[in-house]
């Protein structure tokens, strides 16, 4: 449209036959606003020329200095300083070449042309960046990792270019894009702690070079990925306790440590412990008054970027001492001898040491005493003991929660006697173990068949049992049995009938026919 009305007052121009070129002459009108249009020329006598505005082939109006006639009436124009055009409330539609032509005495003496252009914005520009929260004084911050979406609008006339500048360019993105028209979008993904800077949004019109910029700090947040870490240890006297709470170093910002008791182990409803503070590192101190065993204390961090679901925590469980070894001992004349006592329960560590007698004199190491420690074992060795060395020692250990003592009763004795008649029996007892054991093997069989210790004798004994029984008993009942006792078991093996009297005679009349050769029954037994 621009260049066909460019086309149009050219040929205007040449079909008026205009002796001189037309001075063409550039401006610039914001849509809205006014603009004053000049074509400067003047002469000695201001009344004996006319000025004439065209547009459009069109005239607006002519003006000298006596009159004005209006020959296109548009509230919005007006002549103004001698002669020049003044447009109100620009809008697009006057964008245009203005024409303005000077007669004098009826003859044109000049001819100027005003280009008039018409520009709007930018006013402002709109960002959106996400996903993002916001801190009290506005500054955006985003989790380390995310992706980030920048988006920017802004309007103008004619189209305008976007562009996104961050500050300090980031090590990976450090150009980001620009475009024309009224909106840009732009994603950047994972990002790190090298993508935290000032991000600017500019928006420029080419016509008017205008230029507004929206610049917005974002903060790139690194959460702890793990949880605190506990720990307590004695402070400057015995009776200190100090409660240690370290988080992450590579967290930003700082996080807030909160070291408070847990409520079941409260005692009478109230905490002796509650204390916050923004730090990556938080120490606090108790004494013994407010400890007391089996307390658990607990350190709670918190971050921006994390939500209540997400809460890191450690917790930490109080534990008085309590040294565990033998009460009594016994040493001899001339002889090493050590004590022990084993701690393994206490938290904080307990110092343990060794003392000596009611008054628990602290021993120390020396030529007479050797203490070391292995482990959890505290060892005391007593060097060539006398009877001197007799006495109660205590195994002393002392926490800021209390003090806890193992006390230990040594006897010194002159000689080894018992030791050796100890000796003695033990080997006593054990030979008389071996034997009886072996005795035991060898009689393993009877033992198990319940004939221990019978002779190796068998005595294999045949019995024969005659029947009483009268003549008027049943004759098919068993009278005489032959019984065989072995090994103590008796067992029927023959079986001896009686015969009835009306049988007897013949029977008597068969054997005589016979030899009378065996008189008496005979039966053979074999075993």
């Amino acid at each position: 449209m621009r260049g066909l009305a460019f086309a149009f007052h050219a040929l205007l121009i040449y079909a008026t036959g205009a002796a001189e070129a037309v001075k063409l002459v550039h401006r610039l009108g914001t849509l809205g606003e006014s603009v004053v249009l000049s074509c400067n020329y003047t002469v000695a006598n201001e009344s004996a020329y006319v000025k004439q505005w065209a547009k459009d082939d069109r005239t607006i109006v002519n003006w000298n200095s006596s009159s004005t006639t209006w020959i296109i009436r548009d509230p919005r124009f007006s002549i103004v300083d001698n002669g020049s055009l003044q447009i109100n409330n620009l809008t697009a539609s006057d964008e245009n070449i203005y024409l303005c032509v000077i007669i004098l005495s009826g003859v044109e003496e000049d001819r100027t042309g005003t280009e008039l252009t018409i520009v709007d914005g930018p006013n402002e520009v709109t960002t959106q960046i996400g996903p993002t929260a916001s801190l009290p004084n506005g500054t955006l911050y985003i989790k380390m990792g995310a992706n980030l979406s920048l988006n920017c609008f802004s309007q103008s006339y004619p189209l305008l270019v976007l562009k996104w500048i961050v500050d300090p360019p980031a090590l990976n993105h450090s150009k980001l894009p620009s475009g024309d028209g009224p909106a840009l979008e732009y994603t950047l993904l994972s990002v790190g702690s090298q993508n935290q800077g000032n991000y600017s949004c500019s928006a420029t019109n080419p016509v008017s070079n205008k230029t507004v910029t929206k610049t917005t700090l974002l903060l790139v947040y690194n959460a702890p990925s793990k949880h605190p870490e506990c720990y307590s240890k004695i402070g400057n006297n015995s009776t200190q306790l100090l409660l240690h709470c370290m988080w992450e170093k590579r967290a930003y910002p700082t996080p807030t440590l909160h070291w408070a008791e847990e409520k079941s182990t409260l005692r009478d409803g109230r905490s002796v412990l509650n204390v916050s503070e923004a730090s990556d590192n938080l120490e606090v101190s108790l004494n013994r008054s407010q400890l007391y065993d089996d307390q658990v204390f607990k350190c709670t961090g918190h971050h921006p970027v994390l939500g209540p679901e997400e809460e890191k925590s450690c917790s930490l469980t109080l534990k008085a001492p309590y040294p565990k070894g033998q009460p009594l001992a016994i040493g001899f004349v001339g002889k090493n001898v050590s004590l022990s006592c084993t701690e393994d329960r206490s938290i904080p560590v307990a110092t343990t040491t060794w003392r000596r007698t009611k008054e628990q004199v602290e021993i120390l190491p020396s030529s007479k005493y050797i203490i070391s420690q292995e482990g959890p074992v505290f060892t005391l060795t007593i060097v060539n003991c006398s009877k001197e060395d007799e006495d109660v020692y205590f195994c002393r250990s002392e926490n800021p929660i209390k003090v806890m003592e193992l006390e230990v009763s040594l006897t010194i004795e002159t000689s080894n006697t018992g030791a050796v008649i100890g000796a003695f029996i033990a080997v006593l007892i054990v030979a008389a173990g071996i034997f009886i054991g072996s005795l035991a093997y060898s009689y393993r069989d009877r033992i198990c068949l319940g004939n221990a210790f019978r002779s190796e004798e068998r005595n294999d004994v045949l019995e024969l049992v005659d029947s009483d029984s009268d003549s008027d008993a049943v004759y098919d009942e068993s009278v005489t049995r032959i019984v065989a006792v072995a090994n103590g078991h008796a067992s029927s093996l023959v079986q001896i009938h009686p015969i009835a009297p009306s049988d007897q005679d013949d029977i008597k009349s068969i054997d005589a026919e016979k030899e009378e050769e065996n008189t008496h029954e005979e039966v053979l037994v074999t075993f």
